[in-house]
C-alpha cells in the first residue's frame, strides 16, 4: 500500500486523497465545481488533476517531477457533484475497475443533503436515462436505466453529524 505522503500528483483545487488502498487504487475527494476530467483532453486547471489528459487512455500523464507514469480514472463524477472518485496508478487495477463497474458489480450509492421540507419523506423511482459511451464521448439516451430511493435520515435540526458518516 502506498503512503498518502507517496503521492505527488497535480490534484486540482480542493482535491484530496482519502484513503490510497492495495495495487495502486486512490479514493479521491472531488469538490463540486471540478471537472472528473478535461472536456476535450488536455490540460484543465479546474479538473481532478491539472495535468494532461488522453481521452484514448482515460487517464492522467503525470509529469515527472511528480512521480510520472499514468492515473485512470476509473468512473466519473458530474462537476457540479462532489463526491469520492476512484483512479488507478496501476494498468491492471484500472482494467479490473473498470470491467466491475460495466458488469454492475460495484454499487454507487448518492446522498444529497436537501434543505427545506420535502412533501414525501421516502420515495423510489427508476430512471430511464442509460449512459452509453461512443467514439470517445460519453451520451445519455432512453435506455432500462437504474432505480433510485430517497430516504429522509433527519427532518429539520442540524442535519448530517459530518463529513465522516457520508463515506
Amino acid at each position: 500500500m502506498e503512503s498518502l505522503e507517496g503521492i505527488r500528483w497535480p490534484f486540482g483545487p480542493g482535491v484530496n486523497v482519502i484513503k490510497v488502498g492495495p495495487a495502486g487504487l486512490v479514493a479521491l475527494s472531488k469538490p463540486s465545481g471540478i471537472r472528473s476530467q478535461p472536456k476535450e483532453g488536455g490540460k484543465d486547471s479546474m479538473a481532478l488533476l491539472t495535468c494532461s489528459y488522453s481521452l484514448k487512455d482515460e487517464a492522467y500523464h503525470i509529469p515527472p517531477d511528480k512521480g510520472g507514469g499514468k492515473v485512470w480514472l476509473l468512473h466519473r463524477l458530474d462537476g457540479g457533484t462532489s463526491g469520492v472518485i476512484l483512479v488507478a496508478s496501476e494498468e491492471q487495477t484500472a482494467a479490473e475497475v473498470k470491467y466491475a463497474f460495466a458488469q454492475h458489480q460495484v454499487r454507487k450509492r448518492y446522498i444529497a443533503m436537501v434543505f427545506g421540507w420535502p412533501e414525501r419523506v421516502n420515495a423510489m423511482w427508476k430512471d430511464r436515462i442509460e449512459v452509453v459511451k461512443e467514439r470517445g464521448r460519453v451520451r445519455a439516451k432512453p435506455g432500462n436505466g437504474s432505480w433510485a430511493e430517497a430516504v429522509m435520515k433527519e427532518r429539520g435540526g442540524q442535519g448530517c453529524g459530518g463529513r465522516d458518516e457520508l463515506i
